[in-house]
């Protein structure tokens, strides 16, 4: 057994983010059984030498001249991340006391998003009837948790937190608007204080850690007392309005930037809601209409204010799996301004696995798109299931290579977690509070989840694109399963992309138009979808699945406990094999029954038999697979698989509900 000492200088020591590091430093060298004491009796000194206050987030690591041992050294963020890559490599390749290594992120900013799950406001979920009008209690909970991402974070090489909101009317008195907004003693006076207080807890606490805040807004709302007024109904009216607004946030609140959605209205909690870029078809806005609007954003928020802003394109760059070039030449061509965009890293929304964004490859992008975004796989509860993209290598080196600032991490997305449209008062009651609602698959701050293999995947490519995915599935299985189990859990990994992307109606990765997780309640649309496919290729697809996922099974099963170092994430390892044996094979099976449904209507008498046949035999494999999903909550209520989210007011038809009208048509061969 070694002995060792770490010996910070005075900035490491004060500092958050190197506490943090060094900590998991000591968890990792205790592992591999080291022991720490202090002073001249160690064995291996660790020095830690952060000699800037401030600067870039490169570190260095060699050994000391005069003793065993290392010294970590870098501007205070540098030397925490130095401190992270020591214990990552001492648990993976063991102890080396003669380590070179330097190592500088090829992306400034890595964001990492928490979109609906905490601290979404305005939401009177956050109220009280008694003064300070604030549910304390409540806030206090989303605050601490929100509190808590910030070691994650930090060991996961992310600088910058997203928090999405509606807007920023939670933290304004509306004291620079040219009319009056509240009345005298409104109860928003009280709340307003406490909102600024916390946020601001919260955006002080981060930065101790190196981490910058956004809020993601999504306009255009607004409080309902201004409906009609022309700070609502003029492009001047927007301009003194939007002015009014974040000048007095930013004045109140020390966050680092905003992060806006233009055309895409959210309308609850007493706010209305107003298409203020104007729709030309679905899902694509008028390229004139928004450009001016995007150019006075820029310079109130990124120059005046002197805050960052990243304008997030809709209806550009994400029209549902078809990206017309001309639609972002035509909006570039009459931008004046240098407002830094954002993309979709993916030809379309949400589906991670859709074509690479064309805006990779094309000349007028460079210097203009700024954050490319990456959707964390979120069909409603994406961190229970493993997904390790692996085609994010390429896109990550392509943001490298085409000189893009930022990528973000876009992750956490809640059912119910926003509202496009817009409401009337007399709506409010039925939409209610959005706090809470399916708030159950946050990452990192309520147990150990697989979709850590993803944001882990995301944040080591996005600090050094050059890295093979083979590699980093490899160090993250060796750090949460050890050595032993490591090969395994790589393979898992590895194969865990397939069923998802096989859940493409068309069956093919880069061409699938939509999955088919969210629309089993629509099978008209899955059905119209599955028809561009062969009957034989839905079947191929569905036994493809059902290969990989028994392997996947069968590699969970071989993992030995004994050798494992974190029982936690082995439990949530073998649960989310599990769950994604039973997710996918049940959707796998009731896809390829719909196509059957349909072909009993156009085959010969001589055909339908075996066709009924196999609907039927099928029918009991989907029971076989929906009876064990009920013990699998929250997920088989928030993705509508057995029964419907116990928060909603309305029932969805479910999975199971689907199954049975199936077998209500076509009987059992029992």
């Amino acid at each position: 057994m070694t002995t060792y000492c770490i010996i910070p200088d005075e900035l490491a020591r004060a500092d958050a983010a190197c506490a943090v590091a060094a900590g998991d430093l000591r968890r990792a060298l205790s592992r591999i059984g080291n022991t720490e004491v202090t002073g001249e009796d160690a064995q291996v000194t660790i020095e830690v030498r952060s000699t800037e206050r401030s600067g870039g987030e490169g570190f260095e690591i060699e050994p000391l001249a005069s003793a065993t041992g290392l010294r970590v050294s870098g501007a205070p963020a540098g030397a925490a991340y130095g401190l992270v890559h020591l214990a990552e490599r001492l648990v993976i390749d063991g102890p080396d006391w003669q380590m070179r290594a330097s190592s500088s992120p090829v992306l400034a900013e890595r964001m990492f998003s928490e979109t609906g799950q905490l601290l979404c406001l305005p939401d009177w979920g956050f109220w009280s009837e008694q003064p300070p009008y604030v549910d304390e209690a409540v806030l206090d909970e989303e605050i601490d948790e929100l509190k808590r991402l910030a070691p994650h974070l930090v060991r996961n090489r992310f600088n910058a937190l997203c928090i999405m909101h509606m807007n920023v009317d939670a933290y304004i008195d509306y004291r620079y608007f040219e009319r009056p907004v509240l009345r005298e003693h409104d109860r928003h006076f009280e709340r307003s204080k406490i909102f600024c207080a916390r946020l601001t807890e919260l955006v002080e606490h981060f930065h101790r850690h190196h981490i910058r805040v956004y809020l993601q807004v999504y306009e255009f709302s607004y409080p309902h007392t201004l409906a009609e007024h022309p700070l609502v109904e003029t492009f001047e009216g927007r301009c003194r309005f939007f002015s009014a607004r974040y000048r007095e946030f930013f004045e109140r609140v020390p966050c680092d930037g905003i992060v806006m959605t233009l055309g895409e209205p959210h309308a609850r909690t007493g706010y209305l809601g107003k298409h203020v870029v104007k729709p030309i078809s679905a899902w694509e806005h008028d390229a004139a209409d928004a450009a001016p609007l995007a150019d006075f954003m820029q310079g109130l928020i990124g120059e005046q204010l002197g805050k960052r802003f990243y304008l997030r394109l809709w209806g550009y760059c994400t029209p549902m799996a078809i990206f017309e070039l001309s639609k972002w030449r035509d909006f570039i061509g009459v931008l004046k301004s240098p407002v830094r965009l954002a993309s979709k890293c993916s030809n379309g929304d949400f589906w991670i696995h859709q074509g690479e964004s064309p805006l990779f490859h094309e000349p007028s992008a460079d210097g203009r798109i700024a954050m490319f975004i990456f959707d964390a796989w979120q069909y409603e509860g994406w961190g229970r299931i493993f997904c390790f993209p692996q085609d994010w290598r390429r896109r990550l080196r392509l943001c490298g290579q085409r000189g893009v600032d930022c990528a973000n991490y876009w992750a956490n997305w809640g059912r119910n977690g926003h509202y496009s449209g817009s409401a009337t008062p007399a709506d409010w009651p039925v939409m209610g509070s959005w706090r809470g609602h399916a708030s159950h698959h946050h990452q990192f701050t309520r147990g150990f989840t697989p979709g850590e293999a993803q944001a882990y995947l995301f944040a080591r490519l996005a600090w050094d694109p050059q890295c093979s995915v083979e590699r980093v599935a490899s160090d993250w299985a060796t750090l949460h399963y050890g050595h032993d189990n490591a090969p395994r859990v790589r393979e898992i990994l590895e194969l865990s992309e397939i069923p998802c992307k096989q859940m493409y109606l068309r069956g093919r990765p880069h061409e699938g138009v939509r999955a088919v997780t969210s629309f089993y309640y629509d099978p008209d649309r899955v059905l119209s979808q599955l028809l561009q496919n062969t009957l034989e290729e839905v079947e191929a697809r569905e036994r493809r699945v059902e290969q990989v996922l028994n392997r996947m099974t069968e590699l969970a099963d071989g993992l030995d406990d004994d050798t494992a170092p974190n029982p936690e994430a082995l439990s949530a390892l073998r649960r989310g094999v599990r769950l994604g044996q039973l997710y996918f094979g049940s959707l796998t099976r009731y896809v390829t029954n719909l196509f059957r449904e349909h072909e009993m209507v156009h085959v010969s008498e001589d055909e339908k038999e075996p066709l009924l046949s196999a609907i039927r035999s099928t029918l009991d494999e989907l029971d076989a697979f929906i009876e064990p999903l009920a013990d699998f909550e929250p997920e088989a209520s928030d993705w509508n698989l057995t029964a419907s989210p116990k928060d909603r007011e309305i029932r969805m038809v479910t999975l199971k509900d689907r199954v049975a009208a199936m077998r209500d048509r076509w009987g059992s061969n029992r």
